[in-house]
C-alpha cells in the first residue's frame, strides 16, 4: 500500500468527520484487483469497523488466511488474503490535522505570502509523524488519538519538546497552559512507543539552566526516548507581528 504525502494536494484537516479513504490506483495482479476493487471506490468499513485513514486499513486488513470483509460505499466484498498478497491500493493523500498552537519561532508564520500552499500548512499529525517523520508536539493529540497509537503500535514518533518546565513550554508554544507533555511522553514510552525529541533553541528563552534541565527530564526516559536533537532556531525578515 502507498501513503502519499503531498500537501499540494491535500487540504488541511481537523474536523470532527475522518477523511473518506478512497481509492486512486489499483495494481495489476494484486489482492485488490482480484476482489474486484478499482479506482473511485470509497472503502468504509472491515470487518464491521469504520475506517479512519491508510494507516487503520493496513492494520486491520493485515489477517492472512482469514475472511475479511470489506464494505465500500455500494458494496460488500469478501475475501481471504494469501501469504505474501499485497494489497496493491493507493488511496488519496491524507489530508494533514492541522495545528493549533501559536509557537514563538513557527517556520511557517516566517514564509512570505506568495509561496505555495503547503508552505502555509501548519501539521500537527501523528500519523505523519509515523510515516514520514514529520515533528508534532502532541499538544492536540486528544485521548482517543493517544490510545489508537498505542493500539496500533504507530512507532517511532518524533516529537517537538523544547523544554520541559511547564510554563516555559506554555509560553514557547503560545498556548494558555501546559499541555501536559511529559505524561503524554512517559505514558507512550512505557507503552513500548520510540519517541525522538526536538528542542528549538531561542536564545534568552530555553536554553542555558533550562536546557540543561529539559536534557535532564528526557535522559532519564532513555530508551523510550531515543534521541534528542538540539536545533538553533531560525528566523527570516517576515516576522510582521511576531515576537
Amino acid at each position: 500500500m502507498k501513503a502519499v504525502h503531498e500537501y499540494r494536494h491535500a487540504p488541511a484537516h481537523r474536523g470532527l468527520e475522518a477523511q473518506k479513504l478512497r481509492v486512486l490506483s489499483v495494481d495489476g495482479g494484486s489482492l485488490a484487483q482480484r476482489v474486484g476493487l478499482k479506482p473511485g471506490d470509497v472503502i468504509e468499513e472491515i470487518d464491521g469497523a469504520p475506517l479512519l485513514d491508510v494507516i487503520d486499513f493496513q492494520f486491520r486488513a493485515a489477517a492472512i488466511g482469514r475472511r475479511t470483509t470489506i464494505k465500500t460505499q455500494d458494496r460488500s466484498i469478501s475475501f481471504v488474503r494469501r501469504e505474501w498478497e499485497s494489497f496493491g491500493l493507493e488511496f488519496e493523500p491524507i489530508e494533514p490535522m492541522t495545528c493549533a498552537n501559536q509557537c514563538v519561532f513557527c517556520f511557517v508564520h516566517q514564509n512570505p505570502k506568495h509561496v505555495r500552499r503547503s508552505l502555509h500548512i501548519k501539521d500537527e499529525d501523528y500519523r505523519l509523524s509515523f510515516l514520514f517523520g514529520n515533528y508534532l508536539t502532541l499538544t492536540n493529540v486528544d485521548e482517543p488519538e493517544m490510545d489508537r497509537i498505542i493500539a496500533q503500535r504507530l512507532s517511532p514518533l518524533y516529537i517537538s519538546i523544547h523544554a520541559t518546565e511547564p510554563d516555559l513550554r506554555a509560553r514557547l508554544l503560545g498556548i494558555s497552559e501546559y499541555d501536559g507533555v511529559m505524561e503524554k511522553i512517559e505514558r507512550l514510552a512505557s507503552a513500548g512507543i520510540t519517541l525522538h525529541g526536538q528542542v528549538v533553541l531561542c536564545p534568552g528563552l530555553n536554553d542555558g539552566p533550562h536546557l540543561d534541565r529539559t536534557i535532564g527530564d528526557l535522559v532519564k526516559l532513555h530508551p523510550g526516548v531515543d534521541s534528542l536533537a538540539i536545533v538553533p532556531v531560525g528566523l527570516t525578515g517576515h516576522r510582521k507581528s511576531l515576537p
